[in-house]
């Protein structure tokens, strides 16, 4: 019994004395949601499909990135948003007129181009038409710089997508909010000491 004690005290001791370390968790919907033609109602994603993912953690944000799996028949007549906190950001909007399908994308500020340059999703590209071909570019607005100085309760993240002309629509098959930052929970490893 005075072992067991020692034991439990010393891992105690170990775990408090450890830096809080970084962490990544995501949330994921699937919602097969119709994006129909000529619904949006500005230039920020508002007016079409919604669809929110939900974190029961709390931690403090250092990095966002966003995926999404839209099949669409002409890439450019979309507007995606997503708010968190009651702030929006818009991550790609009317990207001109070019006749592309499709749009699978990682929203990641880090990436080296924008998502609406030629060399990712924009015109005229090949890229960002299907999972196998996803575009990692990033958004049109930061999700960093407007989402790590937030809170630290994580809730829910919204998604918006709309299209802006007739003629063409499409399906939201799914997206991913992925958070990286510190007081996030971490996946902890059990062990025995004998």
């Amino acid at each position: 019994m005075k072992m067991v004690k020692c034991s439990v005290v010393c891992v105690a001791a170990l775990v408090m004395c450890l830096p809080m370390a970084n962490a990544q968790i995501s949330e994921t919907s699937n919602p097969a949601a119709a994006i129909t033609s000529s619904t949006c109602s500005g230039t920020d994603g508002q007016g079409g499909v919604t669809d929110t993912v939900t974190f029961a953690q709390a931690g403090t944000i250092d990095d966002v990135n966003i995926s999404v799996d839209i099949d669409h028949t002409w890439r450019s007549d979309l507007q995606m948003s997503v708010v968190y906190n009651s702030v929006r950001t818009l991550l790609g909007a009317d990207q001109g007129g070019f006749p592309q399908e499709n749009y699978y994308a990682l929203f990641d500020d880090d990436a080296a181009a924008l998502c609406s340059d030629a060399t990712q999703c924009g015109s005229g590209s090949s890229i960002c038409d299907s999972s196998a071909n996803r575009a990692t570019c990033q958004p049109d607005e930061s999700l960093d710089t407007n989402y790590a100085t937030l809170g630290s309760t994580l809730g829910a993240w919204t998604l918006e997508v709309c299209d802006d002309a007739s003629g063409d629509e499409g399906t939201l098959q799914s997206w991913t909010v992925t958070l990286d930052g510190t007081g996030l929970p971490v996946e902890l490893m059990t062990f025995s000491v004998e």
